[in-house]
């Protein structure tokens, strides 16, 4: 077996006993290289010279105790090992030696069986913590081959329901960039904002289940078709609740459409009822789609959709949400993201049927606008 205390450091202001411990660590094991030094300052320059693996120290010094040494030494070092020798025990309480963090102490006089065998501890002891590393290691990689299995389903997921609704190409893409902007001047955590992101990409998942027909309508929707368009974020989180996501994905995806004050769907949650991952990706929706043009109108722009959410700050939106969203200086919402320029492109790609353009006056009591 691999030893893992090659090099050991001897202190002892007596040197009489700085040779027999050499010779005791010599006879246990004649691999070890051992260098000796009179005292604590001593000590720490050999310290700060060559690494260690161990260092056995008497407690009782001049100038410099064991203890001493081994916290100016741990400072450095955190991992380095410390037995501590003591002729004095009554004076210290095996307490006091360890929360002083030493990896264990020895009483003189003391046998070579009695250092060997409190070697071996530290030892084994330091083999358990390496192989709790490397299970830890192994374990994270697994996690992060998994969390990319899952954003390869995401992506796929994306691309399927892109097939079948034409017009909202790009459109979860461009949710997602704004919600994770709108999370990241939030300081949110990191898996916050992955869950954002992710959950931005699939946000409109359930509208696989709804004929394209309805989808790309070049009027508005009537009572019923509304009805089923209404049920997409149900049919998203029992699509993806499935998933073993390590995010709340399919719980975002179902609560997007709520409102703070309990108006929106499909369970009327209100406030802090619903997550604020979801209250996120709600707002990111209404900038992304008023920005726009939809088979039913043209796109109304930024400055209309960031005055929608402005005035209903705290009644339908965040308003914590809702006031980060208009400090943003970039919305990504096209190759050329200035306002200015907004959506210049999308309306190129899809150009609109004029006489069958109807354009809402007000988004928020017009949700087949948003939806």
């Amino acid at each position: 077996m691999e030893l893992l205390i090659r090099r050991i450091l001897i202190v002892d202001d007596e040197e009489d006993y700085r040779k027999v411990v050499h010779g005791m660590l010599q006879k246990i094991n004649h691999a070890y290289s051992c260098d000796l030094a009179a005292n604590g300052h001593e000590a720490m320059e050999a310290i700060i010279r060559g690494r260690y693996d161990l260092v056995i120290s008497d407690i009782q010094m001049d100038g410099f105790t064991g203890i001493e040494l081994m916290r100016a030494a741990k400072d450095l070092y955190p991992e380095l090992h410390f037995i501590l020798m003591t002729g004095h025990a009554p004076e210290y309480e095996f307490s006091d030696i360890i929360g002083a963090v030493a990896s264990d102490f020895i009483v003189k006089p003391f046998s070579s069986w009695e250092l060997k065998a409190k070697i071996g501890r530290i030892e084994k002891e330091q083999r358990g913590l390496l192989a709790l590393r490397e299970s830890n290691l192994r374990l994270s990689e697994s996690y992060d081959q998994l969390k990319l299995v899952l954003e390869d389903s995401i992506n796929a997921l994306t691309a399927a329901l892109e097939l079948n609704d034409l017009y909202t190409a790009g459109h979860q893409k461009r949710v997602s960039d704004i919600a994770c902007q709108i999370a990241r001047k939030m300081e949110l955590s990191h898996d916050q904002i992955t869950a954002i992101r992710l959950a931005g990409l699939v946000h409109d998942i359930g509208k696989i289940s709804i004929p394209s027909e309805i989808l790309s309508k070049p009027s508005k929707l009537d009572e019923l078709e509304f009805g089923l368009v209404k049920r997409h974020s149900s049919i998203g989180f029992d699509i993806l609740k499935r998933i073993p996501f390590p995010w709340p994905i399919a719980k975002i995806v179902l609560q997007h459409h709520e409102r703070m004050d309990g108006s929106g769907y499909p369970q009327g949650l209100s406030g802090d009822e619903i997550l604020l991952e979801a209250r996120i990706i709600g707002v990111a929706d209404v900038v992304e789609a008023m920005s726009f043009h939809r088979p039913y109108r043209p796109a109304l722009g930024i400055e209309k959709a960031l005055e929608e959410i402005s005035k209903n700050k705290g009644i339908l939106y965040d308003p914590d949400v809702v006031d980060t969203c208009l400090m943003l200086e970039d919305y990504r919402l096209c190759p050329d993201s200035s306002r200015k320029a907004l959506c210049q492109t999308e309306t190129a790609q899809f150009p609109l049927k004029p006489a069958s353009v109807i354009v809402g006056d007000n988004v928020s009591n017009s949700l087949p606008e948003i939806t």
